[in-house]
């Protein structure tokens, strides 16, 4: 975080200097300009001013558009977001490194909705499964009707009296699509694809602790490219996989699973089918 003080003004303003950094408020107000530059529609240059006057609540009006000096004060100020892009081959790309959720929660009229947990710790593999068929369509498509779906799937009002969120059902997730395009800014639901386009982004090269041991992901997403062996591409071929094998029931018992168990488990076996093509080629090299 960048601190700008203004004396003249006697104004203090904290300015993100990642996306990381961003908390729900501004992750918010510039979620369109992600979108935007993501999608193609904005250049690099043209990302950062917007996103400064955003961060900063800087009004410039249309008096001052055309002063050179005004102007070059705002490009200076948006100096200030290149920590937003990394380098990739000589392009500027966002970074999208990060996995905490950004919009925790949201209210329309009367009701607040609440997203999922840091690292989507909480959601089923069923969850994520149909958030996934939606995040491909909304690529394969434009049609933000599939944005309106997938923030539907994650976001789920409480209990009144246990306070926890309504579990996952898919026959109410149109439903609750329908009422977002009625009440919901469209920044949310940008700030909500974004949120898990940085989950995929961040799943091939996932590693954690479990049970003291860490996990490397990225044997998921190695070897042949097929949809069986890929989580984010087949991710609905696998339940029947799982469901296969019976460790965790039938279909239905797979997608009501905790996503990360059903990860670990995926882990497991391929580990498991590592080995023993290793050992087969060892045997066949004798």
């Amino acid at each position: 975080m960048r601190t700008v003080t203004f004396p003249l003004i006697n104004k203090t303003f904290n300015v993100p200097e990642c996306l990381a950094e961003c908390n729900a408020k501004e992750f918010q107000s510039i979620s369109y300009l992600i979108f935007q530059y993501l999608s193609g529609a904005i250049g690099y240059e043209e990302f950062r001013v917007h996103a400064i006057t955003q961060l900063m609540n800087i009004k410039v009006s249309n008096k001052f558009q055309n002063d050179m000096d005004v102007m070059a004060n705002v490009y200076y100020l948006s100096e200030l977001t290149s920590g937003f892009f990394v380098d990739v081959e000589g392009k500027k790309q966002l970074d999208l490194n990060f996995i905490d959720i950004k919009i925790p929660k949201f209210k329309t009229i009367l009701r607040t909705y609440h997203g999922p947990e840091d690292s989507f710790a909480d959601i089923t593999y069923g969850e994520y499964c149909e958030a996934q068929r939606f995040f491909n369509s909304f690529n394969a498509s434009g049609d933000i009707n599939f944005l309106y779906l997938l923030t539907a799937v994650f976001y789920r009002k409480r209990n009144v009296f246990t306070r926890k969120k309504a579990p996952y059902k898919s026959a109410n997730v149109e439903q609750r699509s329908n009422h977002f395009k009625r009440y919901v800014s469209q920044s949310i639901i940008y700030a909500t694809y974004i949120q898990f386009l940085a989950f995929q982004n961040y799943l091939p090269t996932a590693e954690i602790d479990w049970n003291g041991n860490v996990l490397e992901f990225s044997i998921l997403f190695e070897g042949d490219k097929t949809e069986e062996s890929l989580p984010g591409i087949g991710a609905d071929s696998m339940v029947y996989t799982l469901a296969e094998n019976g460790m965790l029931g039938d279909a239905q018992g797979v997608r009501q699973t905790n996503f990360w168990e059903v990860m670990v488990l995926m882990y497991e076996l391929r580990k498991r089918d590592i080995e023993r093509e290793k050992t087969e080629n060892n045997a066949n090299s004798k």
